[in-house]
């Protein structure tokens, strides 16, 4: 999938995030100098200032922020401005009925952890300031050559992770019940939908009856939370949208993004009215970091737009008294967020903040201002970076194996997850890990997509299915492409009701069996899958079951049995199998995914020819990527751990190397690669 191309002039944004209002100008000259130094090209900004640049309403001060901005920009450093949406002190005196009632009835007060997402966007008065102050800046910048581009927002969400405080007001339960009406058309077929008439409490007669369900929503009509979820990730959609309209009106030529973090909102759908999308990555946040978590957000994220994506928020210190980075760290992160695809890296942030509620995310100098090995380390990078551009904003990244992801399964799957101990999330990680660990380059889509460019395509815990979903499926396979599938498959219809059908419902056909029994495993135990001496794969392997067993009912004879389980009531019971159909082949997998499972059955599929690794490598400290230009190709070499490791890849043929930073050229068909504690080598293949 396409990754880079949005940058003009092959240029590679590296930059920082900036507060300049938070310090005396004398301090800025020096500031600007500091970040020329580390060779940064784009700075973001005030995605906190509004009170600076609306002191009252109405009245906007722009002189100072003019004054950064140019200072910038003498040293070739653009800008991307985000737009405010943390309100002064003065709004909620004028409109405290902006703010969130909680499902309790309970206002939400200004001020709650710094004002974060403190407000309703439902709320008219909110939405007219919004407009107010967005119009403002984008008329005083559209012209400003310095302007790259703009941030809607900050980090847009509900004020989770406290449910209860998702905003129940009138003006919020008025558009859910519009949005209940477009989208069923009349009260009665909204009742049927969702099924109030297994309860019949539940059944509404109008729809001001229907009121926001409030947690915990798997208490509650499961199509109705399942519903007041995709309304949330929508009225977010078009608060986003809402100001991109200002802004593209004015000033269409500024590219506009915005950043992005949970899964509140569904990306996907998001990126379509984006320029580019954009993540926020700390992968030091109070624990030592799974390398596989980064690399699975960056796919994921680069997935959602051909433009690329970028990190607008790079750890680069100690986040709230968590784990600190070690030298040579944010280097690595770095580095590891480029091979997935990223094209712009900011780190956050420029400065530690002596005050407020981030008083303890610490910046790239800290609160001392002293410049110690963070400041030389992103300063070496950006060094490299440089050297790098030309060749890493002419490449994309490949992948003929991809994972299938639903917003809807992600909200489904997690209502119930203490029931099942795992959710989609959980499940999706398992079987990227396992790729990962192979070195298989992934992408992660929505159905939507043209699947036909993937060779293996995984769904894990695709609880939620529905007619189309279920024909692409099918036509996939009949063309040729093998589709491995997990438990719970087509469980539920998409207004989150279950099928009456047999399971796999939509799929039996596609797979070739029903699911005759199944059982929450709380503990293992004895339990036990085998895999059988004829298996097609896994031959042999044995596997633990992860929290779910189903035993499968092969339907015809071409369904092959490659697992049963043993031990337990359900032994000698199919537990995976295969099913040719068409061109294609469809195995299920009667458990959960586990990585140890995922890992078997990628290294049997490279084995039989299927897919191809970048590189062949017995480590799991080491990770391996690769951006294709169009005659090279840029393969990333990264060493998650604390030890020296020596590594060596062996090519298809001959070729001539160059490693990047180091300028050391060679032909060879062996690389064999020293690597320092979380070290990187960026090689060129030609």
């Amino acid at each position: 999938m396409p990754t880079c191309f949005t940058s003009p002039g092959k240029t590679f944004f590296l930059g920082v995030d900036y507060y300049p209002e938070e310090w005396p100008q004398s301090m800025w000259d020096q500031d600007v100098n500091l970040m020329s130094e580390a060779r940064f090209n784009v700075v973001r900004l005030i995605d906190y200032a509004w009170p600076m640049l609306e002191p009252s309403p109405g009245r906007f001060v722009f002189d100072w922020l003019d004054e950064i901005i140019e200072k910038l920009g003498a040293k070739g450093i653009k800008v991307v401005l985000g737009t405010p949406r943390y309100p002064p002190v003065w709004f909620p005196k004028m409109y405290l009925d902006a703010f969130p009632i909680d499902d309790q009835g309970h206002r939400i007060r200004f001020g709650r952890n710094g004002a974060w997402m403190s407000y309703c966007p439902h709320n008219p008065n909110f939405l007219r300031c919004i407009e107010r102050i967005v119009r403002a800046m984008a008329e005083h910048y559209k012209d400003n050559p310095n302007v790259y581009g703009w941030q809607i927002d900050n980090e847009t969400q509900w004020p989770d992770p406290y449910p209860h405080m998702v905003c129940y007001c009138e003006y919020t339960k008025e558009k859910f019940r519009e949005w209940l009406k477009a989208k069923y058309g009349s009260i009665e077929e909204f009742n049927e939908k969702i099924g109030t008439k297994f309860f019949p409490i539940q059944i509404y007669s109008d729809w001001g009856e229907i009121d926001p369900p409030w947690p915990p929503l798997k208490e509650k009509n499961r199509g109705l939370a399942l519903d007041w979820l995709r309304f949330r990730s929508d009225s977010l959609i078009e608060l986003i949208k809402f100001e991109i309209s200002i802004i593209r009106n004015i000033a269409p030529h500024k590219k506009i993004t915005t950043n992005r973090i949970g899964h509140q909102i569904d990306n996907y759908k998001l990126s379509k009215y984006l320029d580019f999308i954009s993540y926020d990555s700390y992968p030091k946040y109070k624990r030592e970091p799974d390398p596989a978590i980064a690399s699975m957000y960056y796919d994921w994220f680069r997935s959602m737009k051909d433009t690329g994506f970028w990190v607008m928020e790079l750890q680069s210190g100690i986040f709230f008294l968590g784990k600190t980075p070690r030298p040579g760290e944010i280097r690595k992160w770095t580095y590891q967020a480029i091979s997935h695809g990223a094209n712009g890296v900011l780190y956050f942030r420029w400065r530690t903040t002596p005050y407020g509620v981030e008083q303890f995310v610490y910046g790239i100098p800290g609160p001392d201002n002293r410049l110690d090995r963070r400041y030389y380390e992103v300063k070496r990078i950006g060094e490299e970076v440089r050297r790098l551009e030309e060749y890493v904003c002419e490449t994309t990244c490949k992948s003929n194996v991809a994972i299938l992801c639903s917003y809807d399964n992600i909200w489904s799957s997690n209502m119930e997850k203490d029931d099942y101990g795992k959710d989609f999330l959980d499940d999706m990680l398992s079987v990227y890990k396992g790729l990962w660990l192979n070195h298989i380059p992934v992408d992660i889509v929505e159905p939507s997509y043209d699947l036909t460019k993937y060779k293996i395509i995984f769904t894990p815990f695709f609880y939620i299915m529905n007619g189309e979903v279920a024909s692409k499926l099918k036509d996939y396979v009949n063309s040729g492409g093998i589709l491995v599938s997990d438990a719970r498959l087509a469980v539920k219809n998409e207004y989150n009701g279950i099928f009456s059908e047999p399971l796999p419902g939509l799929l039996t056909d596609l797979f070739g069996i029903t699911i005759d029994d199944f059982d929450l495993v709380e503990n293992v135990g004895n339990r036990k899958i085998l895999c059988t001496e004829e298996a097609p794969i896994l031959k042999h392997r044995e596997i633990l079951p992860t929290t779910w067993v189903e035993a499968l009912r092969p339907l015809d004879k071409d369904v092959v049995t490659i697992a049963i389980h043993k031990v337990t009531w359900l032994d000698g019971r199919s537990a995976i199998t295969m099913h040719e159909y068409g061109k294609g082949k469809a195995i299920y997998v009667g458990t959960f995914f586990s990585t140890e499972l995922v890992d078997m059955m990628v290294k049997d599929f490279i084995n039989n020819g299927l897919i191809q690794p970048i590189a062949t490598l017995n480590d799991s400290y080491v990770e391996i990527m690769s951006r294709n230009g169009r005659n090279f190709s840029l393969l990333f070499v990264i060493n998650h751990s604390e030890s020296y490791k020596k590594v060596e890849i062996r090519l298809e043929k001959m070729y001539n190397v160059e490693e990047i930073f180091d300028q050391q050229h060679f032909k060879t068909n062996v690389l064999k690669i020293d690597l320092k504690p979380d070290d990187v080598k960026v090689l060129i293949i030609k």
